[in-house]
């Protein structure tokens, strides 16, 4: 190949030519290249996006019926709660009363009482 300031103007022409030729066949070979890229990224695009949204949707019911649990559970946790505070004062007050009973006199009555109902019961033998 001539240097350029070797060629004759045909030649100059030629080249230049050629040249523009060959900028033409790479810029349409980028072209499609670039079309195919932007093709592929629409398609994954339209897969993807409605794929996340129903996934986000999901998560927002899921998270939605958990916020919904723990608000149960805590309802349910605090009438526990109240049902416990209101029976203690019950069962402290009957612990209270049953240890003020009197054991030796209580089998003392039972004792003076089957002592009156033994000789009832031999009477309707």
């Amino acid at each position: 190949m001539k240097k350029i300031e070797e060629m004759t103007d045909r030649e100059l022409m030629e080249e230049l030519v050629r040249q523009q030729t060959k900028d033409t066949k790479n810029q349409r070979i980028t072209a499609i290249v670039n079309t195919i890229l932007l093709v592929i990224l629409a398609v994954t695009f339209l897969l993807i996006v409605p794929r996340a949204v129903t996934t986000l949707n999901q998560a927002n019911e899921v998270l939605s019926e958990a916020q919904t649990t723990l608000v149960s559970a805590q309802d349910t946790l605090d009438s526990l709660n109240t049902l416990i505070e209101d029976n203690t004062e019950y069962i402290t007050e009957s612990a209270r009363k049953i240890s003020e009973i009197d054991i030796d006199t209580l089998n003392q009555s039972i004792q003076d009482l089957s002592d009156i109902i033994e000789p009832l019961a031999k009477l309707f033998r």
